[in-house]
């Protein structure tokens, strides 16, 4: 009967120390399960899903896809260079209100990424200053004048090509002439420059 009771004792000292050491590990999330937010702040940046039956920048042939960490960063520097070039085509007069510039401006910014007919990827980037809910992480701004607070812009991203870049005006301006307006095929209502 004593070897019984010790057996079971230990037994369940077993068990008990099983329990106790297996309650203490924490399984490391972060190691299972990659992060959708990592490497780009979301408080800035949301990625929104192409929405064929909904009027878009791109046609309804495209096919939606989700960007990557590394693309975001990728689409990051490639808009900044373009920004640079496009911010020295402007005449003199115009940089204060057509330059794009992310040292003034903490821009949000809205990518919508689509596969084209081409199996390319390629994303419509939109960027704002000001944004009146957190409905921009879910929803286009759009708005028609504000100047060099709201542009866009889109990405071949296989490609590392630009196009249709545009700066909004500002609403006292929609008849300005485009002698006023860089050469670099912009024109006065909707300051589009194409790359």
């Amino acid at each position: 009967m004593e070897k019984k009771m010790k057996s079971n004792f230990l037994l369940k000292l077993s068990l008990l120390t099983l329990i106790v050491a297996t309650s203490c590990i924490q399984p490391n999330e972060q190691s299972t399960k990659p992060s959708q937010t990592s490497g780009f702040d979301t408080s800035i940046v949301a990625v929104i899903q192409f929405d064929k039956s909904e009027y878009g920048p791109f046609p309804k042939e495209y096919e939606p896809t989700n960007l990557t960490t590394d693309e975001i960063m990728q689409l990051d520097n490639i808009i900044k260079e373009q920004a640079n070039t496009y911010n020295q085509s402007l005449k003199e007069h115009l940089k204060e209100a057509y330059s794009v510039y992310f040292t003034n401006h903490k821009y949000k910014r809205q990518y919508i990424p689509v596969i084209n007919t081409k199996g390319e990827k390629e994303v419509w980037a939109n960027f704002f200053c000001n944004s009146w809910s957190d409905d921009w992480k879910t929803e286009v701004v759009f708005v028609k004048d504000g100047g060099n607070c709201y542009f866009n812009i889109k990405v071949n991203l296989s490609t590392k090509k630009t196009y249709e870049l545009n700066v909004n005006g500002y609403a006292w301006e929609s008849g300005a002439p485009n002698s006023a307006l860089p050469q670099a095929g912009l024109n006065s209502i909707s300051r589009s420059a194409v790359f």
